[in-house]
Formats: C-alpha cells, structure tokens, sequence
C-alpha cells in the first residue's frame, strides 16, 4: 500500500510517514502540487493525507486524480472547514473517507487510517 503525504507545514510530514511506514505503507511526501501529481501519475497511491488548501491552491484536482487511477483510494484531508462546507466537500470528493482540523495531531490521523473500513 502507498500512501502520499502533502502538507503546507512540511515539518508534520515526516511523524506521519514513520507511523504510517510502522503499519507497513510505503510513503512518498512531496511539497508541491505539481510533485504529488508527478508521483500520482506514476503510483497508484491507496491513501492521500493533504491540506485542503496547499499554498494558495485547493488540493481537490490532486485527490480526484488520486481517485480516478484507483477507485478505492482514501483521502484524509486537513482543513478548516465545517457544517455545510465541510458536507459539500464529501459530495465533490468521493475518495475523502475523513476532514479533520488542520492542527490535527499525528495520532488522531493515524486512528483513522488504521480503522479496517478506511481501505
């Protein structure tokens, strides 16, 4: 299993990928959208961990083009959003299995990712 990591405070990246690679993923963590669609094209990536806003730039082109190499793809996704704008957000990206605080600690993320209906 792969998973990407993207995230705009790239120091929260590397606890993540050791958890992550502790539970037996592979992990790629790039710094850039144009990097995470390069590894996208080129994996096919079962989890994504992104900042919905990554720069100035929304990550959701990311995710669906996550999602249409492997349908079964779960993305966990960092934002600040809630109520209806947080609902609209499972509605346009299918492959977002959890939103959670962009403040989020590692362990929390982790929770979700090692719940068995996550992949």
């Amino acid at each position: 299993m792969i998973a990407l990591i993207l995230r705009n405070d790239t120091a929260t990246a590397p606890p993540m990928a050791l958890t992550l690679i502790d539970m037996g993923f592979q992990v790629i963590c790039v710094e850039s959208l144009g990097a995470a669609d390069a590894m996208v094209r080129g994996s096919q990536i079962d989890v994504v961990i992104t900042d919905e806003l990554i720069g100035n730039t929304l990550s959701h082109n990311l995710l669906l083009s996550v999602e249409r190499r492997n349908p079964h793809a779960s993305a966990f996704v960092l934002t600040d959003k809630k109520g209806t704008d947080a609902d609209e957000l499972f509605l346009l990206l299918p492959s977002v299995y959890a939103l959670l605080p962009v403040n989020a600690p590692t362990q929390m993320l982790i929770r979700f990712v090692n719940n068995p209906n996550c992949l």
